[in-house]
């Protein structure tokens, strides 16, 4: 509230304060309503337990959607890694997705998810990276949003179950994620 018994200056700046903290609070209740999925958010939690779920269309167009139900036939474990061509450590992380991938393929799926970007600079970098499994293409950032996952790259570790094991923050080495990866798949 504005006290009339204020200096006309102070009363001014009062009520832009009160304007902004009004416009901040209705842009995240219009931010709720419109990007969290209304079927629910892709991240569950029921007794601790956290399990993912989403479906993206593929980022290289008319191929299949990419989801972690469905990576590697949904009966292995999943490294999730969300990037994006603007994202530098992205790019330098990249290579070593490929090479674990690879190494560890038949027995632990990868996916990717392109996040917050445009189709063709992330079709270019995934091409120069040399990566080779598939990559979900989310423009609008809504499955990072749901999961709440917080800066690039983020990596999560799914068994085979749906269960997330491990997350991530910022870029992993080789050995790292071969590491992990092995304890994903029980090794």
């Amino acid at each position: 509230m504005v006290d009339p018994s204020m200096p006309r200056r102070h009363r001014s700046r009062t009520r832009t304060w009160w304007a902004a903290a009004s416009a901040v609070a209705a842009a995240v209740i219009a931010w709720a309503l419109v990007v969290v999925p209304s079927d629910g958010a892709p991240l569950t939690v029921a007794d601790g337990v956290s399990t993912v779920r989403f479906e993206l269309p593929n980022l290289i167009e008319g191929a299949p959607s990419v989801s972690v139900a469905g990576a590697g036939g949904g009966a292995k474990p999943v490294v999730v890694n969300f990037w994006a061509s603007w994202c530098r450590p992205c790019l330098a992380e990249m290579p070593h997705f490929e090479a674990a991938a690879r190494e560890l393929g038949d027995r632990v799926a990868f996916i990717g998810v392109n996040h917050l970007d445009k189709r063709g600079p992330a079709l270019e970098l995934q091409e120069r990276s040399g990566v080779s499994y598939p990559s979900g293409f989310d423009p609008s950032g809504q499955v990072a949003v749901g999961l709440m996952l917080r800066g690039m790259p983020t990596t999560l570790f799914v068994s085979a179950d749906g269960v997330v094991v491990e997350r991530r923050t910022g870029p992993l080495s080789r050995d790292q994620l071969v590491e992990l990866a092995r304890d994903l798949a029980g090794e």
